[in-house]
């Protein structure tokens, strides 16, 4: 089977990479491009050039014209489950002639030789504009304000089913069967909701969940369409300026759960495997911490914490890439789901892009503009972490605004690679500037928390930890005894100790226990600056008071 096709748009215009086994070869498609779009089969492309959007079908690797639509301004474009419509989008204007403004938004058929408009309206929030349908495209909804429209087969005039609801935000419909799910924002004292209906009963939901904290709210089902992760986030809170963040699960069997999250920050990232039954989250203040969820919001293996922002399954869910872009240094780690070990971990700074192939087998890095304007270009890396292909940009003097693969069906990989331990693979740390005094000394500054280890790592880390007390142990019972001597009897050596002597005053004695325990505390102290330790404030008041508690246990003791 044929490697994955890569496009990449830029100021040169479209470009494919094929990816073959020694060489990769480069055509450019169009030379001026303002937007990309494939279909999910992968067997169309919607191309806009400013002055047409073109539809183009892929017979076999040959790239032939379908037909060209008068929109010189597209800015989206979606094509349906099986690629037999496309819906256009251009932005709203209005002119003093038209005041009410042109229709910018459109529907084609484009199962016969030559296009069908559908429908064509007047859409002025560019956020509403995008239709949805069923997996096969017997229905078709749009949203209008508050009101979902239903459309079924190709009649786009007028809806065959409304769903109404106060403040509704947004909607989804399941990737598979014909469940919808709405999300509605609360008012004063009223809570958010997401509900879940079955079309075309829209009367009665079948499954809902209240949020009180919820001024955002998104909705991600899984392939199966028997649940959706809801994300909750508020733009202010009184712990953190960017607002509190939380997950919910809403199953179409009314079964609602809330995602337990042990430690405090924002939710980075969550996305459901291509099985439909796991999905990770990133999750806290950095490191963050990544973790696998069932469908019942349990843990089920915990990847540790890093400098992490994003977690991708690859598509057919056998590889997981953990990564930290944007402000972080781009560190990328690639996980075995199945059998939970670490395949590779790769740098690749300044990405602003990240998208596995549809084969499941490699992934590419970008640099894009506008979001970067420095270093624009692309590597292609296969799942062990080697570097296949780099296309630079910058040294052409041109942008990179955009890279994604053509869609298209694949069997499974196989997996070959040598597990990477996940201890030693810790990066090592690049450490601070230290004045020449205090090199060499043990520090009492933390900026971050300190960097956990994977679920299956830290179990070896304990056991090695136990192995090596118990040999310090070993060694100091047989330094003992050659320090002791043969000639000393053993029932001295195990002789237990005697207990220290009461005054009858259980105060008085608790009293004598808490004096010597702090002037324990001290000489330990005494003996960390002796060594060079710098104490802190509270640790160097803590040695003022040696004196006064050596006097007070003295007086307790006659």
């Amino acid at each position: 089977m044929a490697a994955p096709t890569l496009a990449a748009r830029s100021t040169s215009g479209l470009e494919f990479f094929s990816l073959g086994e020694n060489e990769h070869q480069a055509q450019q498609v169009e030379s001026n491009c303002r937007l990309v779009s494939f279909s999910q089969d992968g067997t169309r492309l919607a191309v806009c050039n400013g002055q047409t959007t073109k539809i183009l079908s892929f017979a076999g690797s040959e790239l032939k014209e379908y037909c060209q639509l008068d929109h010189r301004r597209t800015s989206c474009c979606i094509f349906s489950p099986r690629g037999h419509c496309v819906a256009l989008y251009q932005p709203y204007v209005v002119s003093k002639d038209i005041p009410e403004g042109t229709p910018n938004m459109s529907v084609y058929d484009l199962r016969s030789d030559a296009p069908r408009l559908l429908k064509a309206w007047v859409q002025k929030k560019q956020a509403e504009w995008c239709p949805q349908w069923n997996e096969d495209e017997t229905v078709c909804a749009k949203q209008q304000g508050s009101t979902v429209n239903f459309f079924e087969g190709t009649n786009l005039d007028v809806p065959a089913h409304r769903l109404h609801l106060d403040q509704l935000k947004a909607f989804s419909i399941a990737p598979h069967g014909q469940h919808v799910a709405c999300s509605a924002a609360g008012g004063k004292d009223q809570p958010s909701t997401v509900r879940i209906f079955m079309y075309p009963g829209l009367e009665r939901p079948i499954a809902s969940k209240s949020f009180f904290q919820a001024d955002r709210i998104d909705m991600m089902w899984n392939c199966r369409a028997t649940g959706l992760i809801i994300s909750c986030s508020t733009e202010t809170s009184a712990d953190s300026y960017y607002g509190d963040t939380s997950l919910h699960y809403l199953g179409t069997d009314g079964e609602g759960f809330s995602v337990s999250l042990d430690k405090k920050g924002p939710v980075y990232h969550a996305e459901w495997s291509p099985n439909g039954r796991e999905f990770c989250v990133i999750y806290g203040h950095m490191p963050a911490k990544a973790v696998l969820f069932n469908t019942h919001c349990e843990p089920v293996f915990q990847f540790g914490t890093g400098p992490r922002n994003i977690a991708h399954f690859n598509p057919h869910g056998s590889l997981l890439a953990i990564a930290g872009f944007g402000n972080l240094r781009g560190s990328i780690e690639v996980w075995d789901v199945t059998r939970k070990s670490l395949v590779t971990r790769v740098d690749a700074p300044d990405t602003t892009h990240f998208m596995w192939s549809p084969d499941g087998e490699r992934f590419v890095t970008a640099t894009t503009t506008p979001r970067l304007r420095v270093g624009n270009g692309f590597k292609i890396w296969n799942y062990r972490g080697e570097c296949q292909h780099k296309q630079d940009y910058c040294e052409k003097g041109q942008e990179l605004w955009e890279v994604t693969w053509q869609p298209g069906s694949y069997p499974p990989p196989k997996l070959t690679y040598v597990p990477i331990d996940a201890v030693k693979a810790q990066e090592k740390k690049v450490e601070a500037y230290r004045p020449p005094g205090l090199r060499g000394k043990e520090s009492t500054f933390k900026l971050h928390d300190d960097e956990e280890l994977p679920e299956n790592a830290k179990k070896q880390e304990d056991l090695s930890k136990n192995a090596l007390r118990n040999r310090k142990k070993r060694q100091a019972k047989k330094t003992k005894q050659t320090t002791d001597g043969p000639n000393e009897e053993p029932e001295e050596q195990h002789k237990p100790e005697e207990p220290s002597p009461t005054s009858g005053d259980p105060e008085k004695d608790k009293r004598v226990r808490n004096l010597r325990k702090k002037l324990q505390q001290i000489e330990q102290l005494e003996e960390k600056q002796r060594n060079g330790v710098p104490l802190e404030l509270n640790q160097l008041e803590k040695l003022k008071n040696k004196a006064p508690l050596i006097e007070e246990l003295e007086s307790l003791s006659l």
